[in-house]
């Protein structure tokens, strides 16, 4: 090649760099998985797994606030402990913030609901998995258990919405 041909071979590099960078940059972006999807699988996979342990004991730490009309915004959190054994066993203590201190136990037969601060207890009537008595607590009972879906089976989960957002 003479001196010409070499002296304007960089613009021509150049020139093809950047022709062919934005059309290799919109393929890698259309051939990468949808991040949403990519953690609704890991999530997914995640709550499979956890709801088939035959023994599981988790501890959660929960915090949420709540915005009166004023508003004045109010936070309350508490500390959770389940202990759960498959298929029929479950336990949960909970103490709140102020020291407030409740529970549940479910033994296959009965589901009791417990305040250690009022002195107070309920129980019912519930046969059944472990499964069906979360369900209960939370749709029948209207009570609250936080990260429910991880530990509950795949089964009986209600269906949940994941977003990034």
């Amino acid at each position: 090649m003479n001196r010409t041909a070499w002296r304007s071979m960089p613009a021509v590099l150049l020139s093809f760099l950047m022709f062919s960078l934005p059309v290799n940059a919109q393929e890698s972006k259309a051939t990468e998985p949808d991040p949403e999807a990519k953690a609704r699988t890991i999530f997914k996979r995640m709550t499979d797994f956890l709801s088939q342990a035959q023994r599981l004991s988790v501890t959660i730490e929960s915090e949420f606030d709540v915005v009166q009309d004023s508003g004045q915004k109010y936070s309350f959190g508490e500390t959770r402990t389940l202990v759960i054994r498959r298929p029929n066993h479950f336990h949960m203590d909970t103490t709140k913030r102020d020291g407030a201190k409740s529970g549940m136990v479910f033994n296959g037969k009965d589901i009791t609901a417990f305040d250690v601060t009022e002195n107070v207890y309920a129980t019912v009537a519930k046969p059944g998995s472990v499964d069906d008595a979360i369900v209960y607590f939370i749709d029948d009972l209207d009570m609250r258990m936080p990260l429910a879906e991880l530990y509950q089976a795949s089964d009986s989960r209600k269906s949940f919405t994941f977003s990034t957002q």
